[in-house]
This record gives structure tokens, C-alpha cells and sequence, in this order.
């Protein structure tokens, strides 16, 4: 068991564990464990290996580690993003498509009463958040 708990740092809180005792390694004492093939020496053990790394050979490192760890899980999220973007795509070909069909509208509307077709039209990012609003919120 050494190997496992070696150079680990815990914290103990005092207020909510009181019963905690520091042990002198040198002075304790194993005992066997009498449960069912050995089912809570097992479970401790799972317990303390939950909490480390997977225990692989080799370096990972940047935004593609969990990639290269879990390329099952990572190419399942992928799917699920294409399919989501496929689903939204002509969403927002058609929010786009009525909104630049209303710019228009409006600047032609501007220019018949004489008045500055610059002065009230909107920027790209407000048109763009305007689209992701009504797509987002459900608007047709």
C-alpha cells in the first residue's frame, strides 16, 4: 500500500473529521480483510486509484491530451457536434437570408423618403447576435 499513498498531501479538516488519528507507520499493524474475495481492501484500493491519472506510458500534453487518451469518447462528441451543426446550418441560412431581405427592405425604404441610408443601419455584429438570438431562442 505504500506505493499508493506515497508523496500524497491531504487535508484534514479538524471541525468535520475530530476522530482523526496521525499514525506512525513504523507502529502499525495489517490486518487481513475477512469480507468476500477481499471486496473492501478492493474498494479502498479503486478509491485511492480514482483520484491519479491514467496509469499510461508517454507524455500528454496541450489541448489534444484527452484526445489521444480517449479518442472513442472524443470522436463521439465530434459526431455530435456535426450533426448539431448540421441540424443548425440551414437555420441560420434562413435567419440570414430574412435578415439581409429586411436590411434591404429598409434601405430601400430610407433612400424613397430621402433620408441617409448609413443612419440607421445596424453592424455586422449586431445583425450576427440578432440571428443567433432568434435561432437560439426558438423565433421563427
Amino acid at each position: 500500500m505504500s506505493e499508493i499513498v506515497r508523496y500524497q498531501e491531504a487535508m484534514i479538516l479538524e471541525e468535520v473529521e475530530p476522530e482523526i488519528r496521525v499514525l506512525d507507520p513504523r507502529q502499525t499493524q495489517f490486518i487481513s480483510d475477512t469480507s468476500s474475495q477481499h471486496r473492501a481492501s478492493l474498494l479502498s484500493t479503486e478509491s485511492v486509484l480514482r483520484d491519479v491519472p491514467p496509469p499510461v506510458d508517454g507524455l500528454y500534453i496541450g489541448p489534444e491530451a484527452l484526445e489521444q487518451l480517449l479518442p472513442k469518447a472524443v470522436d463521439a462528441v465530434k459526431r455530435r457536434l456535426e450533426a448539431d451543426r448540421a441540424e443548425l446550418g440551414p437555420k441560420l441560412n434562413n435567419e440570414f437570408e430574412r435578415l439581409e431581405a429586411r436590411r434591404l427592405e429598409h434601405i430601400e425604404s430610407l433612400i424613397e423618403h430621402r433620408r441617409d441610408p448609413r443612419a440607421e443601419l445596424t453592424t455586422a455584429d449586431e445583425s450576427f447576435l440578432q440571428v443567433i438570438a432568434s435561432v437560439v431562442g426558438g423565433a421563427a
